[in-house]
């Protein structure tokens, strides 16, 4: 950082010692009352004291995020990437500086553009990527397991024994898994979206208007996320979400379903859009899924982080907002997305149109027979 008199220069508008709170005052009455023997205005004013030094050092973190927010030529020190930073010599890492690139194809939308990521790192994106596909393909066989372990559990003495009621309860949490294991994969498939462009954000130099930061501007607390981009994700996730509140319900509305031993997924997230927003906001805090299977619970310390976050960096970020849209990049990389099956026509629906297209074709065979008739008859002789 450069001497605290060039960083006053460079926002003026920032004072480190806020005029409200004289240090000097603080310690001279800190002094007098220590002096005097008062421990009422001793504690007063100690308290004073303390406040005024949380507030200057408040005053110079925030002096020091905003120098770092006004660097306009962007650096390749994402905080998202800690561990994939250039000067590592054992791992793959993004470039040290950001550097015109031309060949990249899991994020070709950064092609012809200063960079900062490279063609060696697509294989740490890869990487990433897959162990986000074994996740939601670990969440789906999860509740499938559980689906097997209720269905075995409704030939077993157990469930011959319980009430009438009870089993009414366990057949309608068991049916209810259908509907989910119909409509999960659309969702799925938009969360895998989502994280590749959380994934292709990492060739962004211009991260910093992008991202909250905490107070020592050390580490992401939130990314900064266009609105339209929740409403893509609840758009492909509602009906699943729909089918999975009304299976998380039943579940806890039986309770011999409850005796299951298999894993049942979290699926209360997806019940709002505010839900499926907010879970995958923490999962793109951690984009460089680690590969050990584990129940991320990513959540800033505190909640006002967020907001007095967003008000700092929108105060210098010259009045130009930095939105991330990860669901449109996602879909505009070479990530394979679509893993998971789409949903299916229903059953009854099914039906319907097979018996539609039956009519039609007898109809048209119908037709075509006649024509022959009509087409032999004229070509006799008289």
């Amino acid at each position: 950082l450069k001497p605290p008199l060039s960083l006053s220069s460079a926002s003026p508008q920032v004072s480190a010692y806020p005029a409200s709170v004289p240090p000097r005052l603080c310690s001279s009455a800190l002094a007098r009352a220590r002096a005097s023997g008062d421990r009422g205005s001793e504690a007063t004013a100690a308290m004073a004291a303390s406040t005024a030094a949380r507030v200057r050092l408040a005053s110079l973190v925030a002096l020091c995020c905003a120098t770092l927010a006004g660097a306009g030529s962007g650096d390749c020190r994402h905080p998202l990437f800690t561990t994939h930073w250039a000067g590592k010599s054992d791992i793959i890492h993004l470039s040290s500086e950001p550097s015109m690139q031309y060949d990249l194809s899991l994020c070709p939308m950064y092609n012809g553009r200063e960079a900062c990521c490279n063609t060696a790192f697509e294989a740490e994106q890869t990487i990433a990527f897959d162990r986000w596909v074994a996740h939601f393909k670990l969440v789906k066989e999860n509740l499938h397991n559980f689906q097997m372990e209720m269905e075995a559990l409704k030939v077993s003495r157990a469930y011959v024994e319980v009430s009438f009621i009870e089993k009414a309860l366990f057949d309608k949490a068991f049916a209810s898994f259908n509907p989910v294991l119909d409509t999960f994969g659309t969702c799925f498939d938009t969360l895998l979206e989502f994280m590749a462009g959380v994934l292709c954000f990492a060739c962004d130099p211009q991260w910093r208007g992008k991202v909250v930061l905490d107070d020592h501007c050390l580490s992401a607390i939130a990314l900064r996320i266009h609105d339209s981009q929740n409403d893509d994700l609840w758009g492909s996730c509602r009906q699943f979400g729909a089918a999975a509140d009304d299976l998380v319900a039943r579940i806890v509305d039986s309770s011999l379903a409850k005796s299951v031993q298999s894993r049942f997924e979290d699926l209360r997230p997806f019940a709002s859009r505010i839900g499926v927003a907010q879970y995958m906001a923490d999962n793109s805090l951690v984009p460089m899924r680690p590969p050990a299977e584990q129940v991320l619970r990513v959540e800033p310390e505190e909640g006002v982080f967020q907001e007095e976050g967003s008000r700092r960096l929108q105060a210098t970020s010259s009045g130009a907002e930095m939105l991330l849209f990860p669901v449109r990049d996602g879909r505009a990389s070479a990530f394979e997305c679509s893993i998971f099956p789409r949903m299916a026509l229903p059953s009854g629906a099914a039906g319907v149109l097979g018996e539609a297209a039956a009519r039609s074709l007898w109809i048209v065979l119908s037709s075509l027979v006649a024509g022959s008739v009509a087409l032999a008859t004229s070509l006799q002789p008289p």
